[in-house]
């Protein structure tokens, strides 16, 4: 058996009687027919227009976050360019959709890792974001335009960032940062001295806490500093820490949640990020994710099942208690961008598996993934 996505081969996971397993090529976003072909006979089925990868004609795209005050030329703005890509509801993610990110005017972008412009794919929950780096007096344009190589005229929104300049400025790098309330921690602060837009080496600036990361201890309430160059204290910026109470937390997939692999391979990293309850929502550094899993034998592996036979006693179904294989456990520690990641385990048994996975933050937050070994 064969299948194929639009023109190209898919690669075949797991074939049985009633099931297929494979996965897509990559291929432009878009709606595509899938064709199932029996090469022994040249049987075969098309299920026309059956599968989207990527956004689909009627997906949109929406800023979510895009308002940042006056940038000095060198320095970084001070809040991220986020979108969000959803489907014609307007509320369900779309995730693996190409977005083209594009900056003017000598801007760069770190999603782009210090480019003006490429092409990115959207996460589990529909969301990309990039901070810019402002290069140049004036006004800057932050495009992001949802699969460009798909659909004419595509979708597209714009932020703008605007670029200032004098003879002393002061750049603080992330001023504002969203901590786990009640943890322990290291926020590292960064300030950049410039002069019409240049870096300035040999200045002396005064952190509120003299010294370039701040330590936090059991994080209780706000916490605010500021940066000042020294010895006049002219001109100062100002950073914030905002305590995140476990109420707030929410826990949301990032990449990896789905995966399907072959008896003998091993799984990828699931990604998962936390942030607060605010719209738009803020990454969380210091949150404790706790990650379970456990491994049973695939559902039709049954024990007690016994091939039909029931050895003289009665029995009204078949359907047994899960068999657990193997079990693990850990406790995550959120990094800067709210992100912790872990390996789904298959406790190094070499047959099919189901590995089912809870992940929880917080008071409330829960996700559940169920990952296969075939």
């Amino acid at each position: 058996m064969t299948v194929s996505i639009g023109a190209a081969n898919a690669s075949i996971l797991s074939l049985s009687s009633n099931e297929i397993v494979v996965s897509p090529p990559s291929i432009a976003d878009g709606t595509q027919s899938l064709t199932i072909t029996d090469s022994a006979n040249g049987a075969a089925v098309s299920l026309i227009n059956m599968l989207t990868l990527g956004a689909g004609p009627n997906d949109m795209i929406r800023l979510t976050q895009s308002i940042n005050p006056s940038v000095p030329v060198g320095g970084e703005a001070a809040s991220a360019i986020r979108v969000a890509v959803m489907s014609a509801d307007g509320s369900t993610p779309v995730g693996g959709a190409t977005v083209q990110w594009s900056a003017s005017n000598g801007a760069t972008l770190t999603a782009c890792k210090g480019a003006p412009n490429c092409s990115v794919l959207s996460d589990e929950s529909g969301k990309l974001e990039t901070r810019v780096d402002v290069g140049a007096v004036g006004a800057s344009t932050i495009t992001a335009t949802l699969a460009l190589a798909s659909y004419s005229p595509p979708k597209s929104v714009q932020a703008t960032v605007s670029g200032t300049s004098s003879a002393t400025d002061l750049a603080i790098f992330t001023p504002k940062v969203w901590v786990a309330k009640g943890t322990t921690a290291d926020v590292p602060l960064t300030a950049r001295l410039l002069s019409n837009g240049m870096p300035v080496s040999g200045g002396t600036i005064n952190l509120g806490y003299a010294r370039s990361t701040l330590h936090l201890s059991n994080l209780s309430s706000d916490v605010q500093g500021s940066a000042c160059l020294a010895p006049a204290n002219n001109p100062c910026q100002t950073f914030y820490v905002v305590a995140v109470a476990a109420s707030s937390l929410r826990l949301e997939s990032v990449s990896g949640s789905q995966q399907a692999i072959w008896v003998g391979q091993s799984f990828l990293p699931v990604s998962l990020r936390v942030t607060d309850s605010s719209t738009p929502a803020n990454p969380v550094l210091g949150a404790t994710v706790l990650v379970q899993g456990a491994m049973f034998l695939p559902g039709g592996d049954e024990a007690g099942e016994n091939n039909g036979q029931n050895n003289g006693e009665a029995s009204s179904s078949n359907n047994a208690m899960q068999v657990v294989l193997g079990s693990f456990q850990s406790a995550l520690v959120t990094d800067g961008n709210g992100i912790v990641s872990f390996m789904p385990s298959n406790g190094g048994l070499y047959r099919p598996l189901d590995v089912e996975v809870s992940a929880s933050a917080g008071t409330t937050s829960l996700l559940q993934f169920d990952f296969q070994h075939l």
